[in-house]
Formats: C-alpha cells, structure tokens, sequence
C-alpha cells in the first residue's frame, strides 16, 4: 500500500490553497483529482518498475498481471491498486536452447534449465516447430531417450 504524508512548508501552502477553495464539496473533488494523477503516475511507474524486476517486456506484465484499480472520490480520497499475478512461461524470458537444456533469463539473470528443449531432432540439425509457438518443454524421463509408462 502507498501512503503519503506532508511535512514542512508544503502543509502550510496546502492549507492556503483549500481556504481559497471556499467550499469543502469543491475542495474534495479537487483533492479526489489530485490523488488519481498521483495514483496513475505511481501505478505507472511500479509496472515499469515491475517489468525491470521481472526480466519481462512491459507489454507481457501489463496482460500477465491483473490489476483492479480503485478511483479515489470526494468523499472517500483513496486509491488503491490491487494487483494478482500467476505463472508466467519461459517462452516469455527469451529463451535459447543449448545443449544441456534451455537458457533462460527470468528475473534479468540467465540460467539453464536442463532436460527442457524448444526444437525437434537430433544434434546439430534441431528445427524450430511452428506450431510449438516458442513453447519451452521439458522432459518427463531423466535419460531422454526411456519411455515412461
């Protein structure tokens, strides 16, 4: 949750300026103005935040997360965003595949994940699936060559 507080000097203007107002009705929907700029600009700037964090685009956050915003009114002067994400797959993450498994940077950090491929056929003449969209898959079995049953 975000709060603000006013210290200093500014809280003395502040108060100036809603005496100028004349009337609390008018004075509130200023207020309820002022605190949803503030609240889009703040929830702009988490989820570019969030995206850097991610190792995500800012498109990819902006639909993988689900964000319910609440609009600030005269009468209760709040904004509140809630925000619920869920699993994101490693397509997302810009993967390449290697031979130990697929190389992937979730949270800007690469790591390998082994026994996942991406491609069809044998070394060194893998080909990329269209259909398989980018998808990162990984292997049931532990030698890759077993069948489970």
């Amino acid at each position: 949750m975000l709060k603000f507080e006013i210290h200093g000097d500014g809280l003395r203007l502040f108060t100036k300026a809603t005496a100028a107002l004349k009337s609390p009705r008018k004075a509130g929907q200023v207020f309820s103005r002022a605190i949803n700029e503030t609240g889009r600009i703040g929830g702009t700037a988490a989820g570019r935040a969030l995206a850097v964090q991610t190792g995500l685009r800012k498109q990819t956050t902006l639909k993988a997360v689900r964000r319910n915003v609440t609009k600030s009114t005269p009468s209760t002067l709040t904004y509140v965003i809630h925000g619920q994400g869920g699993d994101i797959s490693l397509k997302h993450f810009k993967p390449r595949e290697t031979q130990r498994g697929v190389s992937a940077a979730p949270r800007g950090v690469r790591q390998v994940f082994p026994s996942s491929f991406m491609k069809a056929g044998w070394w060194p003449k893998r080909v990329a699936k269209p259909n398989w969209n980018g998808q990162v898959f990984v292997r049931a079995n532990t030698d890759g060559y077993s069948v489970s049953v």
